[in-house]
């Protein structure tokens, strides 16, 4: 008869033990970058408070009218955001630098730091400003995005 020999009883319990080391620090290091990486986005916590209408002037063509809106945009987190983007029914509007009058299509803020400045400090108002040409009594979605990705949405039908 062959003689078999394997690995011993002692060696291998060396290498499940170091394989259970390993498979428990990739663990702990993936579930370490996951939160640290989801605490910080739940910082960023903004809210759209109200819409106002600024004026509507005369018709644009015959069934749109030309709007002026003010958003009101409150920063709920725990840290400091700063507005990136603007979407009207899921178009990106253009932001339109030096200015607190935009043309259509285009928007502003006024942050913590005044016209331009879009940083809004943990518990402070900013107003994003826009213009658009709008269908009467048809639904709209605005949507205000901070650079940390989070998002707030507020739906309205213009007048």
């Amino acid at each position: 008869m062959r003689d078999k020999s394997g690995i011993s009883p002692v060696i291998a319990t060396l290498l499940l033990i170091v394989i259970a080391v390993a498979a428990a620090i990739i663990v702990y290091a993936w579930t370490t970058m996951f939160t640290t990486m989801q605490t910080g986005r739940a910082g960023a916590i903004i809210a759209t408070e109200t819409v106002v209408k600024y004026d509507k002037t005369t018709p644009y063509d015959k069934d749109r009218y030309k709007y002026t809106f003010n958003v009101t945009v409150r920063n709920i987190g725990s840290t400091d955001v700063s507005i990136t983007d603007v979407y009207l029914n899921g178009t990106k509007l253009t932001f339109a630098t030096g200015s607190s009058k935009p043309n259509p299509g285009m928007w502003v803020i006024e942050g913590s730091g005044g016209w331009g400045d879009s940083a809004i400090l943990q518990g402070h108002v900013g107003l994003v400003s826009f213009t658009a040409c709008l269908r009467k009594g048809y639904p709209c979605t605005v949507r205000v995005v901070t650079s940390q990705g989070a998002y707030s949405d507020i739906s309205f039908y213009p007048p």
